[in-house]
């Protein structure tokens, strides 16, 4: 069998204590979203956010063109929702101000429970947690949820600090799924959402604003656990089925219509799967025991293998650890490098190892406790993910509790404003809320000014401006159509209709031989399509 071929065999050095890498940031802000009229002299702008963690120090930094304006020191802030005001102090006239959020914390001395959700009823095999500031989810746990315990199948949310997103019922996925059940979960870069449905021997995406359920993978015998590595062309989804780990390079499309690689033939039930920053593939593997049909194993082992070749011929370490559940990654600062990256695997109390979290040392193939749950009833199947600052996130359902676990050290985070949640002074309230993203695609900004005048009607607007700007950014290069139409849905101009690159983009609409009225901006782009209305007068 493909994981008892080793270069060194580990096992005894199972519970050796090694050298954690630096301490990792635990504290950090999401949800970052912005109040304010427009101008200061009716009140401030106000900046709300979540933090997941107390923190000891807080700083507000307000920018205008990358350049610090303000700087306000807000002190100590508890866990949960916060807001800091900013009074215009340090602005330098009408415009579009950026802001970021640090969180500093002396830390604690040990890993450290510091979040215990109670019972819930949570039924889950695997979640995620959003890592991408520029997602307006950024922060959040994600995980299928099964059914039962009063709740329907679907996918469930919580805030960073994990609070309930939307208390009640998750997503209802019952008539997508069907019979099915929602396995394993993993959100990737661009915050589409992937979940494998072990009994409809599917592979599903959603969108990171959870719509436009597709099934991207059919077929596929007993899928559990998912990996989604790379952007644009070479974003490519790993998953493991039953005795095996395959890969399906995706790239842009919606839906996996070639033939998934073979990556390792284990010869052993593959519960999950997880890359490095070296390309490096490590699973958690399960020996069969048919008397245990819930989970069909009972010895396991977390393996690594080099799959440059595939499939892969050896497992390069092969760690014996109980029964091991899921398998996560917190990748340094340095994606091109594994030397800074964590890989953690929690355990299912078996073979006399208690349940909890181990920690790998990916350099000498061995594993060390982090998180001792040897005295609970957390002995069940407990997948985990980690946080964009470092910390755990257990869900857990043998007594069906989320967990929250702090590394040790102190820490320093910073979180920017998410796309469209920029300061506009000098924009009113209803300009600045219909800015529309959509997370790995583009971002429409409101048309400016609105309304804009034509003609010499209004000295106030310096007798009359017959052109506003719209403005949108792409998340990437494609073809991008912007077009203006009256309210009946007649063509009005043809802005731009061109393959584009990524960035920034605006377009004139000189609109000096147009009729006064309410017209309609649509801009398509990546699949997607949004509308903006701006309203011209004479």
């Amino acid at each position: 069998m493909h994981f008892r071929k080793t270069l060194v065999c580990f096992g005894m050095l199972l519970l050796f204590i090694f050298a954690n890498h630096n301490a990792q940031a635990h504290t950090y802000a999401s949800d970052l979203k912005v109040t304010f009229s427009g101008r200061f002299t009716t009140g401030p702008a106000v900046i709300s956010f979540t933090l997941n963690d107390k923190a000891d120090n807080l700083i507000v930094r307000i920018k205008r063109n990358n350049a610090v304006v303000r700087t306000i020191n807000a002190g100590a802030k508890a866990k949960g929702a916060n807001t800091v005001n900013w009074d215009g102090t340090g602005s330098t006239g009408d415009g579009t101000y950026t802001f970021e959020i640090e969180t500093s914390t002396t830390g604690y001395a040990a890993w450290t429970q510091i979040f215990d959700s109670d019972a819930i009823g949570i039924f889950t095999r695997g979640g995620d947690v959003v890592r991408n500031p520029a997602l307006p989810r950024f922060g959040h746990w994600l995980a299928g949820d099964v059914g039962g315990g009063g709740f329907e199948k679907g996918i469930s949310e919580w805030l960073a600090d994990g609070s309930p997103a939307t208390p009640g019922q998750p997503l209802l996925l019952t008539p997508l799924l069907g019979a099915g059940q929602p396995w394993h979960l993993t959100v990737d870069d661009d915050g589409f959402i992937y979940f494998s449905d072990i009994l409809n021997r599917r592979i599903y995406r959603l969108n990171s604003d959870l719509s436009n359920p597709k099934v991207v993978i059919s077929g596929v015998k007993l899928p559990r656990g998912l990996h989604v590595r790379g952007a644009g062309a070479d974003k490519t989804i790993y998953f493991a089925a039953d005795m095996s780990v395959f890969r399906a390079k995706i790239g842009t499309a919606e839906v996996f219509t070639g033939t998934p690689e073979k990556v390792l033939d284990a010869d052993t039930y593959v519960r999950d799967v997880v890359l490095d920053d070296a390309g490096m593939m490590y699973v958690t593997l399960r020996t069969i025991d048919p008397a245990d049909s819930l989970d069909g194993g009972v010895t396991g082992f977390v393996n690594a293998y080099d799959i440059s070749s595939i499939p892969a011929p050896f497992a390069f370490f092969s760690i014996p650890l109980g029964r091991p559940i899921g398998i996560t990654i917190h990748r340094g600062a340095n994606l091109t490098s594994a030397t800074d990256d964590s890989i953690y695997v929690s355990l299912r109390a078996a073979g006399g190892v208690a349940a909890g979290i181990f920690k790998l040392n990916i350099l000498q193939g061995t594993a060390h406790r982090v998180v001792d749950y040897s005295s609970s009833d957390a002995n069940r199947r407990a997948d985990l993910a980690v946080d964009p600052a470092g910390n755990i996130v257990w869900w857990e359902n043998g007594d069906e509790h989320n967990y929250m676990f702090s590394p040790p050290g102190p820490s320093k985070y910073v979180t920017p404003n998410p796309p469209g949640q920029e300061i506009k002074v000098g924009t009113t309230a209803v300009e600045a809320r219909n800015v529309t993203t959509i997370p790995g695609a583009f971002t429409l900004y409101p048309a400016y000014p609105n309304p804009f005048w034509s003609g010499a009607t209004s000295p106030a607007k310096g007798g009359g401006n017959p052109s506003t700007k719209i403005r949108f950014d792409l998340a990437k290069a494609g073809p991008a159509l912007l077009r203006v139409f009256d309210l009946s849905g007649r063509e009005i101009a043809t802005l731009v209709n061109a393959r584009l690159a990524t960035g920034q983009h605006e377009y004139l609409w000189d609109a000096r031989n147009v009729p006064s009225g309410v017209y309609l901006y649509r801009l398509e782009a990546l699949g997607y399509s949004a509308t903006g209305r701006v309203t011209l007068m004479k």
